[in-house]
């Protein structure tokens, strides 16, 4: 805990003091990495999904106490009576009819990809984190990382605080804002971005367009939560 408090009181001042540079970006990604394997993009540490061969050779993993198992590519699976795997159809919600309502009378409804299944609403991100890296933290939160909520495959998606969550959302506008098609992006290089875009210098993040932040994404090689240099 203490190592994480450090790197980021160290990242913010590198993100007011000095532009980018090889080594504050190996700095950031190396106090990042911590954190990375507990709530980013990996199982929380000790969390070991459970998983089941599909006929077609590929993995589903077990969304905790629901009878939904997930595939990394976005499918969802629901184990029928008999033990055998189900397609689970996924939908926009059509909040008239799924909606709750809220205290003032009025139904509170989301967008988000998902299903109705025995009177109970599921999102399948959420169904998605939940098999692949863990239990969902009270009061913390499933995102997108390039922001496309219709893309929650295992790459895209990392289960984080409101404060992290609403902190890269405004990354993403303001990416979006320069040119950037965010939901083309991989869910790594959207997190490329969310170290680069503080670290650059105020006039250059000014002046920057489209084309060389996409340079500068594919420039900084991230493998895994591990900066590996230019």
């Amino acid at each position: 805990m203490n190592l994480i408090f450090v790197g980021f009181i160290f990242r913010m001042y590198l993100c007011r003091r000095i532009p980018i540079n090889r080594q504050a970006l190996a700095i950031i990604f190396n106090s990042n990495k911590i954190m990375a394997k507990n709530y980013y993009c990996y199982p929380r540490l000790g969390f070991v999904p459970e998983t089941r061969e599909l006929p077609d050779g590929s993995l589903v993993a077990h969304a905790g106490d629901t009878p939904f198992w997930c595939a990394q590519d976005m499918r969802v699976y629901r184990l029928d009576d008999a033990g055998v795997f189900v397609r689970q159809k996924v939908y926009e919600w059509d909040t008239k009819k799924y909606a709750q309502i809220g205290p003032s009378g009025h139904p509170i409804g989301h967008t988000y990809p998902g299903f109705n299944y025995r009177g109970t609403n599921y999102d399948v991100h959420r169904l998605m984190a939940i098999a692949w890296i863990g239990t969902i933290p009270e009061g913390w939160q499933v995102d997108h990382k390039n922001g496309d909520i219709h893309n929650w495959s295992l790459d895209n998606i990392r289960i984080v605080t409101v404060a992290e969550n609403y902190r890269c959302g405004v990354i993403l506008r303001w990416l979006r804002g320069k040119g950037v098609n965010t939901k083309a992006l991989t869910g790594m290089q959207a997190m490329v971005a969310f170290v680069i875009v503080p670290v650059l210098e105020p006039k250059r993040r000014a002046a920057i367009q489209a084309e060389e932040l996409l340079t500068l994404m594919s420039k900084y090689n991230v493998a895994g939560d591990v900066y590996e240099g230019e």
